[in-house]
């Protein structure tokens, strides 16, 4: 599921009357897919998600901690955890968040087993300006790699251009908006060998019910997603690729109105994964 939710890079909120779902993330990641507002407005400071694998034919099998979100109860990200587990030991790698006055990222430590990459950023007027990375292994801590960020605005558009530390430009990210500021096109392109990839948004009676993805490098050229709603929920997803229909993904909300279960059946392959999200509260006994 990670991989093929990955497509959802544009940022676009679906809000419904149980939270924001955001697809500016890829969902069951490392970043959080719940809009912040949501997640402080209900107090939520953890979000655990667990994962069951059912084979048609088969009996359902052993279920699996995968990813563990915490929050601050300004409703920012502040740890997330991905669990592996094998016959031995359960692995787990963590991502730690900080930020600054005005609750923007400024810092991102990503720690996988023995390596630790640390991410600095710096805003001007609400943008992203410059990006650092640091390999903390090593003593001093070395620098890696550094990012530079330019951007070009209008009511309809915005460019994103990203350079290196060189000052060479090497990928640029477009937004296009409609007259009611919704997104309706998103597309990232490489300077250097011209490949691409992009979602198009399409709206019936102030809803989004279409998502298409292009991609110049994917296995997968073309992508579609249908939206179905109930009593105004996000209910349904079907995904289809190269036209061919090959899976649904299908939410379920508790009695508070949130998200407690996604369910993802494989068409193809014959599969269902449940994912169930267990949350916990600030000041829960």
């Amino acid at each position: 599921m990670r991989g093929f939710l990955s497509l959802l890079l544009s940022a676009l909120v679906l809000t419904s009357t149980a939270q924001s779902i955001s697809y500016e993330v890829p969902w069951l990641d490392y970043d959080n897919f719940f809009e912040t507002k949501d997640i402080k407005q209900k107090s939520i400071e953890s979000i655990t998600f667990f994962k069951n694998i059912k084979k048609d034919g088969k009996p359902m099998g052993k279920r699996q901690k995968v990813l563990k979100y915490l929050f601050n109860k300004d409703g920012l990200l502040t740890k997330s955890i991905k669990y592996s587990s094998n016959k031995q030991k359960i692995d787990s790698n963590f991502y730690q968040f900080e930020y600054n006055e005005m609750n923007e990222l400024i810092r991102r430590d990503e720690h996988f087993g023995n390596f630790h990459f640390c991410y600095q950023y710096r805003f001007e007027n609400g943008l992203r300006k410059k990006m650092v990375k640091i390999d903390m292994r090593q003593n001093p801590p070395d620098t890696t790699l550094i990012r530079h960020f330019e951007y070009l605005t209008a009511p309809d558009y915005q460019l994103e251009v990203i350079k290196n530390e060189l000052g060479v430009a090497f990928q640029k990210n477009r937004i296009l908006f409609d007259e009611k500021k919704r997104i309706i096109k998103k597309r990232t392109s490489y300077m250097r060998n011209a490949q691409f990839k992009e979602q198009l948004f399409y709206y019936e009676k102030e809803v989004l019910q279409r998502i298409d993805f292009n991609s110049s490098y994917t296995h997968e050229n073309s992508v579609q997603w249908l939206l179905s709603y109930k009593q105004k929920e996000l209910d349904l997803i079907r995904c289809f690729s190269e036209g061919i229909f090959n899976r649904k993904y299908a939410l379920i909300y508790n009695k508070s109105q949130f998200l407690e279960h996604i369910i993802e059946r494989d068409v193809l392959d014959h599969t269902v994964t449940v994912y169930d999200l267990e949350i916990r509260l600030f000041n829960q006994n």
